[in-house]
């Protein structure tokens, strides 16, 4: 029980499951994934979430959801506060 009541008394940045998964991938991948969320956070128009969620997990399975991303995305996540 002491373990378990230690690591939450650790100070650990909340991290979501994109802004860990976004972590595992290259950095080149991170700079770009960095300006899209600008590109989507300046105009939401500019680019559809939806479908740059379809695209990303045609290329590997991903482990979260669309709402995930989408907070994540837009600025709305937990992490980013």
């Amino acid at each position: 029980m002491l373990d378990v009541l230690d690591e939450f008394l650790q100070d650990k940045k909340f991290e979501c499951s994109v802004k860990k998964w976004l972590n595992t991938q290259p950095s080149e991948a991170q700079e770009k994934f960095a300006l899209v969320m600008n590109k989507i956070q300046s105009d939401s128009s500019a680019v559809y979430v939806s479908h740059l969620y379809q695209a990303l997990s045609k290329e590997e399975a991903l482990p979260f959801k669309h709402t995930s991303f989408r907070n994540h995305v837009r600025g709305n996540c937990t992490c980013q506060k």
